[in-house]
Order: structure tokens, then sequence, then C-alpha cells
């Protein structure tokens, strides 16, 4: 049985990797984006040959940085990636004021515009309408890539959301046979962390087809996991 560790021992891990010099910050995200795609493809192999498709749902903090080193990564293996942020509209509309930022993250964020790669916002009032026609836009399978809250998420999460539910909604409306296939970054957006019985912070959460974690497990992992769901673990150098 593999171990189990709760977000604030895995924040001690990283913190202490940092402070003494074994990894920076960067470098873990960095294996971390490299670690999904690699488990992405490991679990579906059928994705490995040709230029497939992700939508990218990015979130404030560093769950987020994870999601652009993702879609900056598959977009170098000639992948159709389409980003959606939530909490980077400073990134997309001049004038907006830019709240405070994990520096890797935001570092990420900047390399994937600096790349040639667009961002959208999910707060905007049509966000549901540009994610779910991001994800109908072109026949064959479709990777949603959920980074927007990952470790140590507690709190309600239900506005974030909703953008997210009202396009899935549109989406199913518009094709049932969709091959949409959703990955959760570390945890999916909508269950708290520390709860191995499930809880949730969302009343409608993210449901993954596969979960890419860091590093060990966490106790959210072994209720999905007792539900069917593949919890793949990527080993970042910790």
């Amino acid at each position: 049985m593999s171990t189990v560790i709760t977000a604030q021992e895995m924040y001690a891990l990283e913190r202490a990797a940092m402070a003494d010099g074994t990894v920076a910050g960067l470098t873990l995200m960095e294996r971390a984006g490299d670690g999904c795609v690699a488990a992405l493809f490991d679990h579906w192999p059928d994705l490995v040959q040709g230029a497939g498709r992700a939508v990218v749902l990015a979130g404030p903090g560093n769950n987020g940085g994870d999601g652009f080193v993702i879609a900056r990564l598959l977009a170098a293996r000639g992948w159709i990636v389409t980003v959606f942020g939530h909490g980077w509209d400073a990134l997309i509309r001049p004038g907006v004021a830019q709240a405070k930022k994990p520096a890797d993250a935001l570092a990420n964020a900047k390399r994937w515009l600096e790349g040639g790669g667009a961002l959208h916002s999910l707060e905007a009032a049509d966000a549901p309408a540009a994610l779910a026609a991001a994800i109908t836009r072109a026949p064959g399978p479709v990777v949603l890539i959920d980074a927007l809250l990952g470790l140590g998420q507690a709190r309600r999460c239900d506005g974030m959301l909703a953008p997210v539910r009202g396009a899935l909604d549109r989406v199913l409306q518009r094709s049932a046979d969709l091959d949409l296939r959703i990955a959760a970054v570390d945890i999916p957006t909508g269950y708290v962390t520390d709860d191995g019985a499930g809880a949730r912070c969302a009343d409608a959460p993210l449901e993954p087809d596969l979960v890419i974690t860091f590093h060990a497990e966490k106790p959210v992992h072994r209720h999905l996991a007792s539900r069917g769901i593949p919890v793949r673990i990527v080993d970042i150098g910790l």
C-alpha cells in the first residue's frame, strides 16, 4: 500500500527541498507538468500518435502554474491547446490590477503567453459558451486538464466551477457521444484534499477520469480510487 500524506506534509517537503537548495520551485513545477504529460500518454496510449487537443483550466495558484507547463509541453508536441484561466485577467486585459500570485505560477503563465499561447478568461460573461466551443471545436478526443485548485483545497469553490459546469452542460446538449477525457492535476477541483471519505467543497465537483498527483497519495485519493478512478503518482524528485 502506498504512502498517504497530508497537504501540510507535502508543503513541508517542498519547502524543505527548496530551502536547502535541493531543487528550485520552477524546477518542481516543470517536473510536475512533464510528469503529468507522461502520465496522460501512459494512461491513454491512443493519444500518443498525432496532434491531439487539450483544453486546460488554469487556476490562480501553483496548480494553475502546473497547468501552464502542461499546456506548453503539449503544444510543443503539436497539440492544439486552449487555456482558460481563473484569476489571470491582468495578463489578458490591460488596466486590470494583478493580484499577488505565486512567483513560479506567474512565470509559467508569462512563458505560455510569450511563446505565443492564448489565454481566455473563465471569469468573462461568455466563458461557458467559449469553453464549450473550445471543447467541441473539432472531432476526435479532447483532454480537459483540471488545474484549477490542487493541494490543500477545502474552501467552497462553486463560483469558480460555475462556468465550467455551464460549459459541460452545453457540451452534453450538443454532442452526447463526444470523446471527452478529464484529467485532474493533483486534486480534482471540488474535493477536500485531506478528507479520505470524499468530502466536497463544491456541490458538483469536476469528476475526473484520471487523477495525477505528486510524490505520494493524499487522503482524498483513497476515496477516489475506491470509486474506480485511476490515480497516478508522479515522482518530482522530493
